[in-house]
């Protein structure tokens, strides 16, 4: 979140070159590094109290009617609004179907909109009125450049091992885990970098063009109402690009400030591409960007960005058109003050998540209580504080019993990191791509989203309460440290929510499970090329065509005379208890049909002359089949005619010739077995097995 009106923090250490400078500036940035290869973890003070930056003012009403259709209801409200500001020039913002937003000329403050709200939703058909607060982006003060290395983004994954020491080298905490207290996304990338079907919603100042975002963005809106806000001469328009939020000469609130890029930033923590040899990598790299624009300058009013939530998942804002890709995540690094969330907040993010969005927001930047920071407060809402390097709290952090987990936000004191992603170089307008570390919950949100996002690309199923409950156990215990001579900056899952986002904790399928080994009646078979991130057990159960094998749960299975004609697979299901498992049941491909079994039959006669009218010849077959005991029975034929059908017994079958059952000459006799069951051959003997000669 950044700093100001419906913002909560902001920061901006902008590399200033453009990308193509960007190389030949890694040298010293990553020589003034502090603590890249090195544990030393330096000594953080308290933090240094705030001026808040939140604008005490309203720029409307958001008034809910009872009926999408209450016009004259809506023309009553405003006339009511036009009286409380003694202005007759107030109008109406459409934010859904039900609600829309009615604005005053100019800003008024706080306790006046609420006077005039109170008389709003005394009218007939109003539901609810509440004052149009100003929200704005979450971040904090500005941190030195960075250069746009993968290896320099320790809030992906930190390279460094070891146990942290201080200046004297005296051990102060745990030994670091793998890859650091990042989010770990490597870990999962295994499974998926992320479906592009999958589309995140970037609600914030809007994008600019970066080669590290722009193949994944796919076509957004701006929301911006008020075109002074927008500061691109219209208002509500299909054109979400940032065109800069900077405050000249003490403009917002009396503060002057550069502008931060910041829903670049935060796009570029989301998805930054990967693999392009340019700059930086999301945590879901293959995942679309959507960014639908609702800060602008000094921040944004709640009716744009309820309006912002309402478009990004697919739903009705009257008079624009319908979002073609509705976001399956929306990420809100924004916010500001309520002691309690609107009305209009929990019924527009609770219908956002009946149509399958997953709402995240940063729990803001105060060093204070995220319960009363809107609209992370909100029911419905992942909240998501920020953690340091280190895994501890971010000395600017909001914390709160609303917070859901934490995740990689930076901080500023004295030798510690920011996050490195996505900006523009430009103070004001926008000039070239470039890159830059920032530090607050808006970092730390985005982080969230991606994950969210990687979670719906392995099993786009799961609903929205589903994704929530995955995250929260996708999550790491926050490190002790002990007590020093500094404050305590150690969070618990009381104060930070469940624990550190740890993406090498998901148990997401790896690979394309089929069956090896030949699907052959006594032959074992088992399940090849497959595997689990994530530490896990798994449950094994085979299929004959699809239905379970009674008994047949083992890793590896023996083809029984049951499987001939059927198909085999195989169903792998992680035992997970409370570990997030996404595409929980994972099938191999299956096998061809089981060949029948074989079978082999030999013959013999008991001579082979024979007297005509004088000699009796018997003729004797052997059967054979694997496995078991053959039954079926012995064909006996004198070339092509049937001589007798016997009845295997005991694997044989004996037939008789009588003296004159054969005419003089030669005969050709064979034997064929004809298996009782279809999952045997066929199988017969030679036509010269079995050469007679009968003579006179």
């Amino acid at each position: 979140m950044l700093p100001s009106p419906l913002r909560v923090g902001r920061t901006v250490a902008v590399l200033a070159a453009a990308l193509a400078v960007v190389a030949t500036a890694l040298p010293s940035a990553v020589a003034d590094d502090p603590g890249s290869d090195s544990l030393v973890k330096p000594p953080r003070p308290a933090p240094e109290p705030r001026v808040s930056r939140t604008d005490d003012r309203a720029a409307g009403l958001v008034v809910t009617y009872a009926t999408p259709q209450a016009r004259t209801r809506r023309a009553a409200a405003v006339r009511q609004v036009a009286r409380a500001a003694t202005d007759d020039a107030v109008t109406s913002v459409p934010v859904t179907a039900d609600t829309s937003a009615v604005r005053f000329d100019a800003p008024v403050p706080i306790a006046e909109a609420e006077d005039a709200a109170e008389e709003v939703a005394a009218l007939p058909g109003v539901v609810s009125a509440v004052p149009d607060r100003y929200r704005t982006i979450s971040a904090v003060p500005p941190v030195r450049p960075n250069d746009a290395l993968f290896s320099h983004q320790w809030a992906l994954w930190d390279t460094r091992t070891g146990t942290p020491v201080d200046g004297d080298g005296n051990a102060v905490g745990p030994p670091m885990p793998d890859g650091g207290y990042g989010t770990h996304a490597p870990a999962l990338w295994r499974a998926t970098v992320g479906s592009p079907s999958v589309v995140v919603a970037v609600v914030d100042t809007g994008s600019t063009p970066h080669p590290d975002l722009d193949a994944g963005t796919v076509a957004g809106y701006d929301m911006i109402s008020d075109s002074s806000v927008a500061r691109d001469s219209n208002g509500r328009d299909v054109n979400p690009t940032d065109v800069g939020d900077w405050s000249p000469n003490g403009l917002c609130q009396g503060e002057t400030y550069p502008s931060s890029w910041h829903g670049t930033h935060v796009a570029g923590i989301v998805a930054a591409r990967a693999d392009n040899r340019v700059g930086v990598v999301g945590n879901a790299p293959g995942v679309k960007i959507q960014h639908v624009r609702a800060l602008g300058a000094c921040g944004g009013v709640d009716s744009d960005v309820l309006a912002a939530i309402t478009w990004a998942s697919g739903g009705t804002v009257p008079g624009l058109p319908a979002n073609p890709t509705p976001a399956k995540v929306i990420n809100l690094s924004l916010g500001g003050p309520s002691d309690v969330c609107p009305a209009s907040y929990v019924d527009v993010i609770a219908a956002a998540r009946a149509r399958g969005s997953v709402v995240v927001a940063a729990a803001g930047n105060e060093d204070s209580d995220a319960d009363l920071v809107v609209p992370a407060s909100c029911p419905g809402v992942v909240s998501v504080t920020g953690t340091d390097e280190w895994g501890q709290r971010a000395s600017f952090a909001n914390t709160g019993s609303t917070v859901d987990l934490a995740a990689p936000s930076g901080d500023l004191a004295d030798g510690y990191r920011a996050v490195l992603s996505t900006v523009n170089s430009g103070e004001t307008t926008a000039e070239e791509p470039a890159y830059a570390e920032y530090a607050g919950t808006s970092m730390a949100a985005p982080a969230v989203s991606a994950a969210a996002a990687l979670l719906l690309s392995v099993n786009a199923r799961q609903s929205p309460a589903q994704v929530e409950a995955g995250l929260r156990n996708a999550t790491r215990p926050f490190p002790y440290y002990p007590p020093g001579d500094g404050p305590d900056f150690n969070c618990t899952d009381l104060d930070c929510g469940r624990g550190m986002l740890d993406l090498s904790f998901v148990q997401a399928p790896i690979g394309a499970p089929r069956i090896a080994g030949t699907a052959r009646v006594g032959n074992v078979v088992y399940p090849t090329g497959w595997g689990w991130t994530g530490s896990t057990t798994v449950d094994f159960r085979w299929l004959r065509d699809g239905v379970a094998i009674a008994g047949a749960t083992a890793p590896a299975y023996t083809v029984q005379p049951a499987d001939v004609g059927r198909r085999l697979s195989v169903r792998m299901t992680p035992e997970h208890a409370t570990a997030p498992v996404v595409g929980v049941v994972r099938t191999s491909a299956s096998t061809g049909p089981v060949p029948r079994m074989g079978s082999r039959i030999t013959a013999r006669s008991s001579k082979t002359r024979a007297r005509y009218g004088r000699s009796r010849i018997r003729l004797t077959a052997k059967v054979s089949v694997s496995p078991g005991s053959p039954a079926g029975t012995v064909v006996f034929r004198d070339g092509s005619k049937v001589l007798k059908k016997v009845k295997v017994r005991n694997g044989k079958a004996t037939y008789t010739l009588g003296k004159r059952r054969l005419k003089p000459g030669k005969h050709r006799l064979s034997a064929t077995f004809v298996p009782t069951s279809s999952r045997y051959e066929r199988s017969k003997t030679g036509p010269r097995a079995l050469l007679i000669r009968v003579v006179r």
